[in-house]
């Protein structure tokens, strides 16, 4: 009855249950004329909502189709194909989701008030573009910036949706964090759930000591500079008083 794509839905109307095809459609029904008939989907397709409320059609006595919604305002068209057949479509809503991705810089020499320059592709199970606005154009694609300690939320995407999010490093070493699982490198790729997703990028530069040592911030090694000076003014000292009471 109602053409979706390449998802399967199963309806009931009349006693009987009606399941679409890959294209959307449900196998004809034949409708007795001056009766009513509640059309209700029992099984939304795949990563789609479930229809709210019932749909009431009714067959009139010349054989034309009605349809009035059942207690909702939700959105339904009646039409009728060049054989006669009358066709109720009624669309399915996308479940979305929200991910958001997370920065932070670490190391000795990283750049906490630095723009780093983000990524993202957004296709669906088939690779093909999905365009949201605001957030992606045509070809599936958006960018955007973001510093030490931010978050940008990529809202209303499609669960099922293949999510690829990449930065540019700019020669740190790159890592990321996607709820549980973690990984290397500045690019990766989810599957978009319904319970949305976190992902936290990480870059990191540091700057290593001959003395063995790997330091992470600063003050440790003002710290260290420190103890190593009045090391060597306490050494010199001694040497003076020790010239000092041989001479004497």
């Amino acid at each position: 009855m109602a053409p979706w794509g390449a998802f399967r839905a199963v309806f009931s109307m009349g006693g009987s249950s009606y399941t679409s095809g890959v294209d959307g459609y449900t196998p004809a029904a034949t409708l007795t004329c001056g009766q009513s008939y509640i059309f209700t989907e029992t099984t939304a397709p795949r990563d789609y909502e479930k229809l709210a409320r019932a749909i009431v059609v009714k067959a009139a006595a010349d054989g034309s189709v009605t349809a009035v919604a059942y207690g909702s305002a939700q959105s339904y068209a009646v039409s009728q194909a060049a054989d006669g057949t009358w066709i109720v479509t009624v669309p399915n809503i996308r479940k979305t989701a929200d991910v958001i991705v997370s920065k932070s810089v670490g190391g000795n020499l990283g750049d906490r008030s630095k723009d780093f320059s983000f990524s993202i592709t957004l296709t669906d199970a088939e690779n093909n573009p999905i365009q949201i606005t605001g957030l992606t154009d045509a070809d599936g694609k958006g960018s955007f910036t973001l510093r030490h300690g931010q978050s940008k939320t990529l809202s209303g995407l499609p669960v099922g949706a293949k999510l690829t999010v990449t930065e540019d490093p700019e020669g740190y070493t790159a890592s990321y964090v996607v709820g549980s699982s973690s990984g290397s490198g500045p690019s990766c790729t989810l599957t978009v759930a319904e319970a949305g997703a976190s992902v936290t990028f990480t870059n990191t530069l540091s700057q290593g000591l001959d003395l063995g040592l790997w330091l992470d911030e600063n003050p440790y090694f003002l710290l260290l500079t420190g103890a190593i000076t009045a090391t060597v003014l306490l050494i010199a000292l001694d040497l003076r008083r020790k010239i000092r009471r041989e001479r004497a």
